[in-house]
């Protein structure tokens, strides 16, 4: 998949989780989307200078990413002055529940 989109022109990057230990331990899901899939997205777009950007997860990273996504459409839904297409801005809170 990386190859085929990268023949077509995008700008590809990718992920990958570590292998949690007991120093982990304490990570919540919170955690997880805020310094994996909100840090990701916001360091592809600011490296980018993109608006927006399309995403593909697997496994874990999917489950986290569709999570993500969710919060993003509830916070266009509730009156949010941020499109679903825009991630949190670092310093706003982060509804961690999906």
């Amino acid at each position: 998949m990386i190859r085929w989109l990268a023949s077509q022109g995008f700008t590809v990057f990718v992920t990958s989780w570590v292998n949690p230990d007991a120093s982990l331990a304490g990570k919540t899901l919170e955690d997880y989307l805020n310094e994996g899939v909100y840090a990701a997205v916001e360091a592809t777009l600011a490296q980018t200078g993109a608006s927006e950007l399309n995403t593909v997860g697997y496994c874990i990273g999917g489950t986290l990413l569709s999570c993500a996504l969710a919060t993003w459409r509830r916070a266009a839904t509730i009156g949010s002055p941020r499109p679903p297409s825009s991630p949190p801005s670092r310093t706003s809170p982060r509804p961690a529940t999906c």
